[in-house]
């Protein structure tokens, strides 16, 4: 920052020598020179003065002169030893400490600029300027929370002086906060726009380049991202300090990225970095791109520097959560959002960010919790009922789970999420013409997202109209042909329409686009088992284990694969698995005790077992006619046909429903019991 003269040094009382007259005269010239601001001139007149034997006072009074033009060249380390000479004679010279101060500062030795500042601020506390020195001291020195204090006293005590407004101006850039940069700049400009942008070029660059950062900031704050970019562009034409240079390429990257332009997004963020390392915004900018294009280690890494450079950065510390959270690293995840909620105990993306770590744990008592305490710090938000509505889903409550989409509708009743996320619970209540309403308006809102025709394409397929969310599935492929949802999301109206050819295709292309979507395995794997191809389905259902483990539905059925190849003992260990994994899916907790009582494997089987998880299976569905016919399968591999045949007539008494097959199969599982003989699946 450009430096200022303190005061000048007035000459009518100064006593000289013998050679006074002329001294005295050579002083003057000396005085006039600097006013007019000829500062080689007036460096000369005092240099000339001082040869020719003033006395001591004197001295100090023309030295502290010279050492101000000294200042205003930009000579640091002569004014320093003007004023060196003048505080060994003079150590509570105001003049001469406020201008060593200035020449520290300017030379990067904040330390001793502030030793100085602060002996002239206790001699005089009412003078701006030495409170702006010291803000710049203070900003060299990286204390910006001092810095942005003496700015503020600097404009207190001089509120009509444009250099304070740009003084603290510098600080706002220096710790990214632009808003208020801009804020200032502008003020400083109605002040005295000559002052402005001359104090503005030296600590940042072309005003005009300013003034163009301000529109395109002013444009991208209203959303209009377009605008922004063209006028960061111009804006980039300009002559910019470094740290000027690299904000406006952020910005431009965070406009680019709000458009849809990863790529764009990230090298801008990159040269933002190469201008200024260690721009914490530049570094976040990046990893989101860097998301999107899906490369989440890298984006990791990026968030990781930034927090080393800024730990305390709440919103970087919350998306570097949610890349924790996306990976399955969730311990990691809640971490960070408890250190971004330190920082901010009502940020709402890391509040909800909690509440989904839990849900995804699948701690549902403490994800419900955690909404509460949400609610509570934040107040009604529509997020925060998504969220809730979400682990709400996962319990199986869709009363609950509608209610809580609809207030998240109702108060942001244009939000896509929010529309589609009401489908979808519409849909879990099997009240398809409300589920299509909402994503009906969806699509209204935004014709050319794909994700759309999927969701309602996926209502239409459970309705049974095949077709028409065949039409819906074909949209989202024609808007996002480089989606393998979109593929994924095909692939499985073909399967529904037994089209097997067409839906091993789509889920083909799905991996080509993204070899490790276990779904589309899983199609795949569906297609092929609808082919009669059982070794290409077994090997796509193996992948999409591999690359999903936890993923219940894939774990059953490759468990039902292992049951219909007579592969007794892997299938009891698969069905072992999905329950553990789903403790809801009851036809699987079926399968699983029928095998332990009845498989051909006598190494497999476990009775006991088997009558334990039986009895726990008949409470759950109401001792229905098909859980205590396995019931009385478990008893009768244990020995205990008393009970196997009593369960078994029980099962047949309420078995009125059952198809005349099925009938004369627990028959016939009968008069082996009253036999005295278990029970054993033929292959």
């Amino acid at each position: 920052m450009r430096c200022h003269l303190i005061a000048l040094v007035a000459f009518a009382s100064m006593r000289f020598t013998a050679h006074g007259q002329d001294a005295s005269a050579v002083v003057q010239q000396g005085h006039v020179a600097l006013s007019r601001k000829a500062y080689s001139e007036a460096i000369q007149n005092f240099t000339t003065a001082l040869s020719l034997g003033l006395t001591k006072e004197v001295q100090c009074t023309v030295r502290t002169q010279r050492g101000l033009a000294y200042l205003a060249r930009e000579e640091w380390e002569h004014a320093i030893r003007d004023f060196n000479l003048v505080l060994a004679e003079k150590p509570k010279s105001l003049d001469a400490l406020g201008g060593r101060g200035m020449a520290y500062t300017e030379l990067h030795q904040a330390e001793k600029a502030i030793a100085d500042l602060d002996t002239a601020i206790a001699l005089n506390n009412k003078l701006a300027l030495l409170y702006r020195h010291r803000a710049e001291a203070y900003q060299t020195k990286g204390d910006l929370a001092k810095a942005m204090k003496d700015a503020d006293e600097s404009i207190r005590l001089e509120p009509g002086e444009a250099k304070g407004y740009i003084t603290r101006a510098a600080i706002h850039l220096a710790s990214g906060s632009l808003d208020n940069m801009l804020a200032d700049f502008d003020k400083a400009m109605e002040i005295n726009p000559e002052v402005a942008e001359v104090e503005m070029e030296e600590g940042a660059g072309s005003a005009t380049a300013v003034r163009k950062l301000l529109t395109g900031y002013k444009a991208q704050k209203e959303k209009k991202m377009t605008e922004a970019i063209a006028a960061y562009d111009e804006a980039l034409m300009g002559d910019l300090a470094p740290r000027m240079k690299s904000m406006v390429l952020c910005n431009r990257a965070l406009a680019s990225y709000e458009l849809g332009g990863w790529t764009e997004c990230m090298a801008d963020a990159t040269a933002a970095l190469k201008a200024d390392p260690s721009n914490v915004e530049a570094l976040g900018a990046r990893a989101m791109a860097l998301e999107k294009l899906g490369r989440k280690d890298e984006a990791l890494r990026d968030y990781t520097d930034a927090l080393d450079l800024q730990p305390n950065h709440v919103s970087i510390r919350n998306n570097r959560g949610n890349v924790y959270r996306e990976t399955g690293r969730l311990n990691e995840a809640l971490e960070d959002y408890a250190v971004a909620l330190r920082g901010n105990p009502k940020n709402v993306p890391s509040l909800n960010g909690r509440v989904d770590v839990y849900r995804r744990k699948g701690d549902h008592e403490a994800a419900l919790k955690a909404s509460e305490e949400a609610l509570r710090a934040a107040g009604p938000q529509a997020s925060i009922y998504n969220f809730r509505g979400l682990v709400y889903r996962d319990m199986k409550q869709a009363d609950k789970e509608l209610a809580d989409m609809s207030e998240a509708v109702r108060l942001d009743p244009a939000n896509l999420t929010y529309l589609r996320n009401r489908g979808l619970a519409y849909e879990s209540k099997k009240e398809w013409d409300k589920a299509l309403r909402d994503l009906d308006e969806a699509i209204r809102l935004k014709p050319d997202d794909a994700e759309g025709y999927l969701l309602r394409g996926a209502v239409y397929e459970n309705k049974g109209q095949l077709e028409t969310a065949l039409r819906d599935r074909e949209m989202a492929v024609k808007l996002a042909p480089k989606s393998a949802a979109a593929y994924t999301g095909r692939g499985a109206t073909n399967l529904k329409l037994k089209q097997w050819d067409p839906a091993l295709a789509d889920f083909s292309k799905a991996l080509e686009l993204n070899p490790d979507s276990a779904h589309a395995h899983t199609g795949r794997a569906a297609a092929y088992h609808g082919k009669g191809d059982v070794k290409n389905a077994t090997a796509s259902l193996d992948e999409a284990i591999r690359l999903q483990p936890s993923h219940a539905g894939n774990q059953k059925n490759r468990a039902i694969m292992h049951a219909n190849m007579a592969e007794w003992a892997p299938a009891i260990a698969g069905f072992s698995k999905a329950v553990q994994l789903n403790p809801n899916d009851l036809d699987g907790q079926l399968w699983l005790v029928r095998l332990l009582s009845a498989s051909p494997d006598n190494a497999a089987r476990d009775g006991r077992k088997a009558v334990e998880l039986g009895t726990k299976l008949c409470e759950k569905l109401q001792w229905n006619s098909e859980s205590v016919d396995v019931l009385a399968a478990a008893y009768a591999e244990t020995g205990d046909f008393a009970n196997a045949v009593k369960y078994a007539k029980q099962a047949l008494a309420s078995g009125t429903a059952a198809s005349p097959e099925h009938k004369t199969r627990m028959e016939q599982r009968l008069k082996l019991y009253e036999a005295g003989q278990p029970y054993r699946i033929v292959p």
